[in-house]
Formats: C-alpha cells, sequence, structure tokens
C-alpha cells in the first residue's frame, strides 16, 4: 500500500482513519518508515504537535516524567473541543491527567485492589462472569454480535462487581462509557451531541457523587469505598476527583478491556491457524493474552507535553509542545517486535506499550490479563467452532478505539 505521507502525519486529527484499524496500522507503519518522531502543524483547528511513532521513542518519553507531563493534556484534542470543556467548566482531575507526587498519592487510593497480589480476590468473580459471558454465547447461538453482545458485557459485569453497583447499573454505564468514548462516532455518541456537548460527563458526575455520598455514610467491602474513603497524601480526596476518578475507573476499567476482547476474537478468525494452535496448547492462553494486547492496542494516543527544549532521537522538541505517543505503531516496530505484523499466540518476548510505560503504567493491567486469560480458558472449553458472519466495524476513535460490530456464527459444545 502506498500512502501520502503529508496525509498520514495528520492521521490523529482525522479519528475516521481508525475506521478500518487495518488502514491505520499500514498508514502508521508507512509513516514510520520515514523516522520516530514526526511534526504536525498544518491542521485548521489541530495546535502544532509531534507524533511518536517508534518503540523507543515512545519509551523515552514515557520515562522522562521531568521534561514530559501530563498535566497540561494527556489526550490530542481539537481546539474547538478545549474550548468547549473549558467554557462549560469541564476540567478533569484524573490519574492521567496528574503529574508527580500528586499522581503516586492518587493513585495509590486504589493500589490495594489491583496489585498483582489483590488478584485472588478478583479471580473467582472474574472466572465466574467469564462462564457467564460465555453462557450468555450459547444463549444467542448460532450467531451473535459478539462485541455488543458478549465482549462489552463480561468486563462491565466485573467492574459493577467491584464497584458494588447492581446489574442494572449496567445500560446506564454502557451508555455513558461509549458516549464518552466515543463521542467522534455518529452510531455512540449521545443523540443530538456533537464533540463541543458534554451532558454524558455531567450525567456521568451526578451517578457518582451520589455513589460517593453513599459510601462515605455507609461504607462497605468495595472499590467504591476505597475511592469515597481516599486520602491521597494523608488528605481527604477532593470532591471533583472524586467523581472524576470514579469515571475513570468505571470506564476505562472495562471498555479497552472490551475492545481487546473483541479485536482478540476477531484476530484468531483472521488467523485461524493461531486459533488451532490455542486450541492444541492450552498453556498459551498467557501468552496469547498480551499478543491480544499488543495486536489491538485498544488506547491509540496518550500525549506528554514538554517544559523544556529538548533532544529526542535528533529532533528538537521546543518547550510547550506537545508529544502524541503512537502506541499502535510502537507495539509493530520491527525494530522491537520479530515480524510485528504476524499475529502470534505464542510469542515469548513481547515487550508491548498497550498498557504504557512508566510511572503512568496502567493501574489495571494485571486485572485486564486476568479477564482476558479466564475469557480464553472458558471460550476454548465450550466454543467448539466459530467464523466471521458478515464484516467487522471499527469505531470512530483516535483515542480509545476497537470494534463495535463483529458478527459471528458459532457452535457450542454439548
Amino acid at each position: 500500500m502506498t500512502i501520502d505521507i503529508g496525509d498520514v502525519r495528520r492521521i490523529y486529527t482525522q479519528p475516521t482513519m481508525f475506521e478500518d484499524e487495518y488502514r491505520a496500522h499500514a498508514s502508521l507503519a508507512e509513516l514510520a518508515t520515514t523516522g520516530t518522531l514526526h511534526y504536525v502543524d498544518d491542521v485548521d483547528g489541530w495546535e502544532p504537535h509531534w507524533v511518536a511513532t517508534g518503540h523507543a521513542v515512545v519509551m523515552a518519553v514515557e520515562r522522562d516524567n521531568e521534561t514530559f507531563i501530563n498535566s497540561q493534556g494527556f489526550t490530542l484534542r481539537s481546539r474547538a473541543q478545549v474550548a468547549a470543556m473549558q467554557a462549560v467548566g469541564i476540567v478533569p482531575r484524573t490519574l492521567p491527567d496528574m503529574d508527580g507526587e500528586d499522581h503516586a498519592n492518587h493513585r495509590k487510593v486504589t493500589a490495594d485492589w489491583l496489585t498483582p497480589k489483590s488478584l485472588d480476590v478478583w479471580r473467582d468473580s472474574v472466572n465466574e462472569r467469564a462462564r457467564r459471558a460465555i453462557d450468555r454465547m450459547a444463549s444467542y447461538a448460532p450467531e451473535c454480535d459478539f462485541n455488543a453482545d458478549i465482549a462489552v458485557w463480561y468486563p462491565l459485569q466485573v467492574i459493577l462487581w467491584a464497584l458494588g453497583l447492581p446489574d442494572e447499573d449496567y445500560d446506564q454505564m454502557l451508555m455513558l462509557t461509549q458516549q464518552l468514548l466515543g463521542e467522534a462516532d455518529s452510531e455512540l455518541r449521545r443523540e443530538g451531541m456533537d464533540a463541543e456537548t458534554f451532558g454524558h460527563i455531567i450525567e456521568f458526575m451526578q451517578k457518582f457523587s451520589s455513589l460517593a455520598q453513599d459510601r462515605r455514610a455507609h461504607p462497605t467491602d468495595d472499590l467504591s469505598t476505597a475511592i469515597a474513603h481516599g486520602m491521597p497524601g494523608g488528605q481527604p480526596i477532593g470532591e471533583l476527583e472524586t467523581l472524576w476518578y470514579f469515571i475513570v475507573v468505571a470506564t476505562a476499567g472495562h471498555d479497552t478491556t472490551s475492545a481487546a476482547l473483541a479485536g482478540g476474537i476477531e484476530a484468531l478468525l483472521r488467523f485461524p491457524d493461531q486459533l488451532a494452535r490455542l486450541r492444541e496448547d492450552r498453556t498459551l492462553v498467557t501468552s496469547a493474552a498480551d499478543e491480544i494486547l499488543r495486536w489491538v492496542t485498544p488506547v491509540k494516543h496518550f500525549a506528554r507535553r514538554a517544559v523544556r527544549d529538548v533532544e529526542v532521537d535528533g529532533k528538537q522538541i521546543g518547550a510547550g509542545e506537545m508529544v502524541v505517543l503512537a502506541y499502535p505503531a510502537a507495539n509493530r516496530d520491527p525494530a522491537v517486535f520479530d515480524e510485528p505484523d504476524r499475529f502470534d499466540v505464542g510469542r515469548t518476548t513481547n515487550r508491548h506499550l498497550a498498557f504504557g510505560y512508566g510511572r503512568h503504567y496502567c493501574a489495571g493491567a494485571h486485572l485486564a490479563r486476568l479477564e482476558l486469560s479466564s475469557f480464553l480458558s472458558a471460550f476454548l472449553d465450550r466454543v467448539e467452532h466459530i467464523e466471521l458472519a458478515g464484516e467487522p466495524v471499527w469505531k470512530t476513535s483516535n483515542f480509545v478505539g476497537g470494534l463495535k460490530h463483529l458478527p459471528v456464527r458459532y457452535r457450542m459444545r454439548g
């Protein structure tokens, strides 16, 4: 595929590029052949920025927390979006927005829930919900939309359990998450809403304000109580920080995993030899989960802003300039990954950056791996045959992307 580099530099200002993930990967790969850092300063409505496509460069930026900060914008948004958020007072105070001790202290609020040692707390619930997801799949047999019917349902059920929310909240939580992370997508965003309208965020805040008040008055043994009673730096967590903490946990805690799961099943259908290999050797489930994360890379970018002039890989980045970290490109960097465009469930050296790197490494990484591995095991136990029943459809998003629809036809055992 031959691609105009002048257009491809602008990929993160064109969310429609991610409506076909294979086209997006090919575009980023072609861009990467011209270097590891690419300057974009010619797109109306967007601030100038750098796009980092090299694995080593992305890691270097993530590692240098003194030079590259999050608190001045950790995603690339159009100028209109930024102005609209400021006009209505939507100023996020989330973990990804924080730096230094502020970030470290707020991260500790839920640390006991998300460390590797804590997985035993989650394991039984995750395994039970994986089995329920397969039961749900059986109820739809012989066809379903794997993403809409199964992939979004399973990790959201896990998060509802962790937050202590009832199953009745499922529809609202799914709707608000899709509106928040799919604001560029005409199918997912709120009816009558454009990219500069934030009614979904206000509804989220109202929901979690009530939940926080309840848990402060009636603490229980759940993640909501941990957030509501958080003491970052020894001080009670602020009200705004509390609400954004809930929003991040409730959305990122399931949307990225559902994207990985649906994308992983699509990859196994695209590469049936790898599905057969996984069926023959179940010890590959763990490595398959990481390969799915590398392959799908649900978070398409995060951004950092330089606070001083700095040279990175021979390029001069000026103070105040934004660097977009192109994780899908980094995760297919041939300098790091052998045959990067080959989906390999047995890939043993897998230094993927699907969870980021350094201080902002995804706090839920261990849970996501557990959810993927648990589902794959349950899937292999009971799904005897599966094939595509239509064309996959991807979300319009330059931030958290993935499939919207994955029609499949299948046969269950027993």
